[in-house]
């Protein structure tokens, strides 16, 4: 009697540890099910990928108009030649320029014509705080209206910045405040995607048309 009792509690051991063991791989199995299926965030492609403390100048051009912004105690100052109102509004859009992001970025030639990278509307050069210059060259408006292509010296990738950011920049150089009109389906795109405030989820809505331009 004593053996049938220490079997039977065997047995129901064996079958407790078995039903665990289903368990768990029945979770398992689910979790990565779910996982393959989740789509992940897409990449932003950044341009300069400097905090604004990590800059201690940047220099924009537009033909032969300069700004000059230095970062001195958490704040931009103006260089020779710059307005105060120019420094007033890199503190305003710092965040929208450091880090500088695209919403697009793709292998191209960038010597083609329609970029207007030869002879770029803005040059921005950016100085590390830890040494070290960064260029960009703006060139035209994208074929879609929508952003403005880019390119960063020494990188052969194109990019593509929003309105938003060429925008900031030349309110800077300017020292007042440019905001071009956007096409309403890049604003509504925009404040749906929260592509400058929630990088970690933007979205590229005009992936299929870019693609088809540079024929990649």
């Amino acid at each position: 009697m004593k053996r049938t009792r220490v079997a039977v509690a065997g047995t129901l051991a064996m079958v407790a540890v078995a039903v665990v063991g289903l368990a768990l791989l029945s979770a398992n199995s689910s979790d990565e099910a779910g996982s393959s299926t989740r789509r992940r965030p897409a990449d932003v492609p950044v341009v300069v990928g400097l905090e604004p403390e990590d800059v201690s100048q940047f220099v924009i051009e537009e033909g032969s108009a300069r700004a000059r912004l230095v970062r001195q105690n958490g704040v931009w100052q103006p260089g020779p030649g710059t307005s105060a109102e120019a420094a007033a509004l890199a503190d305003e859009r710092e965040t929208d320029l450091f880090p500088l992001r695209a919403y697009r970025g793709l292998r191209s030639d960038t010597s083609r014509a329609e970029f207007g990278l030869a002879a770029p509307e803005l040059v921005v050069r950016v100085t590390a705080r830890r040494g070290g210059e960064l260029t960009v060259a703006v060139g035209a408006l994208s074929f879609t209206k929508e952003g403005f292509y880019a390119q960063r010296q020494g990188d052969e990738r194109l990019y593509l910045l929003t309105r938003r950011a060429v925008d900031g920049l030349r309110s800077i150089l300017r020292g007042q405040v440019v905001e071009e009109p956007r096409p309403a389906r890049e604003a509504e795109t925009l404040a749906r995607a929260e592509q400058l405030t929630d990088p970690e989820f933007v979205t590229n809505p005009w992936l299929g048309q870019i693609e088809e331009e540079v024929g990649k």
